[in-house]
């Protein structure tokens, strides 16, 4: 089982039939003219592989936090389960994972989501994604130099 990608976002719904819908896709730069600030964040996570990986029943744990440029931890939350019924046995499996938190930024530069994602006895599979937060009178002309 690996991840097969990951985005952030401002937020996640569910759709009419139950799909998880992202709002406010590919926030990764944060524009903010002051600090501290609290920003709405989440991350979502495809899992893929075989489907004998995705067996109903499968203890699943699912742990994100977000670090700021200095190595502070913002935000860390866990949530565990179980791996439901797969719908097709002939196609490989897949699974989202959805974490939001309202995370209070105190400093600029780079951010990052840490996930890490434990199913049963297998390997921990990990992942990271990065945000950045730039003062509002950053230009590309104020960065460069």
């Amino acid at each position: 089982m690996k991840v097969q990608w990951a985005v952030l976002a401002e937020g996640f719904v569910h759709d009419a039939r139950g799909a998880v819908t992202a709002v406010g896709i590919n926030q990764n730069v944060l524009v903010t003219p002051n600090l501290p600030i609290r920003a709405r964040r989440g991350v979502l996570l495809i899992l893929t592989g075989e489907p004998h990986e995705f067996k109903s029943g499968r203890s699943i744990s699912f742990t994100t936090s977000v670090t700021s440029p200095t190595g502070q931890t913002l935000m860390a939350q866990s949530a565990e389960g179980k791996v439901g019924d797969p719908k097709w046995l002939d196609v490989p499996g897949s699974m989202n994972l959805v974490a939001e938190s309202v995370i209070e930024v105190t400093e600029y530069g780079t951010h990052i989501f840490h996930i890490l994602i434990d199913i049963d006895d297998e390997p921990q599979i990990t992942a990271e994604v990065e945000f950045y937060v730039r003062a509002a009178e950053d230009t590309v002309e104020n960065v460069a130099t």
